[in-house]
């Protein structure tokens, strides 16, 4: 059985002594879900959108308040049951794109827009509820994410780099008394990325000139983790 809902929440994104954005009001998302129901043997679903604001606070470059961010993650699971339980698997996908390009910070530093992409496997377990209630756990494998930092904009010596991220997990607890609304907690941690190596001039970027002497230059994603957490309300 599905449902349409709409989310509020709060949300934050942490690099360990690097940065932090969290959300300047809460979160906001609309979606539909199918979570099956007892005896339910099939294909349960999800997709949704979100959009919020962020604060951007670092050390290193500074802060910029009230950057936009839009999510939208899609799941096809296959639910067995088993008693008033279901155990289900599948597949699942997760875009976010932060739009900081053309912001600059109060040190001066230039923001930049950043997607982030997640392919992840789901294992986990409902359980069924009297009064058409639910209890949901579930952990999420990354098979393989991608970072865009969407740099070359910013003069013709600076790359637009892109990291594979092959480790991390995501965690979600959802908790429903009845039909109409449920709790919700959503984690996710990545690990550090692979290193992207390449040759570039004075600052790590690519030669504006082949005459310039060659450096050789290397960046990663640093670990880092997502927390969500707020209340949905179903239709």
């Amino acid at each position: 059985m599905y449902k349409y809902y709409a989310e509020i929440y709060d949300y934050s994104y942490n690099e360990p002594d690097v940065m932090n954005k969290s959300s300047t009001v809460p979160f906001v998302s609309v979606g539909l879900q199918n979570i099956g129901q007892v005896g339910w043997d099939g294909l349960i679903y999800g997709a949704q959108f979100s959009y919020g604001r962020t604060d951007y606070i670092s050390s290193g470059t500074g802060t910029i308040d009230g950057a936009p961010t839009y999510v939208f993650s899609a799941e096809g699971n296959w639910l067995k049951p088993y008693g008033e339980y279901g155990f289900f698997t599948g597949l699942g996908y997760r875009h976010l794109f932060d739009d900081g390009g053309g912001v600059q910070s109060s040190t001066g530093a230039w923001g930049y827009d950043r997607t982030s992409q997640y392919f992840y496997l789901p294992v986990g377990i409902i359980k069924y509820l009297t009064g058409s209630g639910y209890f949901r756990a579930q952990y999420n494998h990354l098979i393989y994410g991608q970072q865009t930092s969407d740099l070359g904009y910013l003069s013709d010596t600076d790359y637009d780099i892109r990291h594979d991220q092959k480790s991390g997990y995501g965690l979600l607890l959802e908790y429903s008394s009845n039909k109409k609304q449920a709790l919700f907690l959503r984690y996710w941690k990545i690990k550090d990325s692979e290193i992207v190596n390449y040759t570039g001039s004075v600052g790590c970027s690519r030669r504006p000139f082949k005459f310039l002497l060659n450096q050789s230059c290397s960046t990663l994603e640093p670990l880092n983790d997502t927390l969500e957490f707020g209340l949905k309300v179903l239709f």
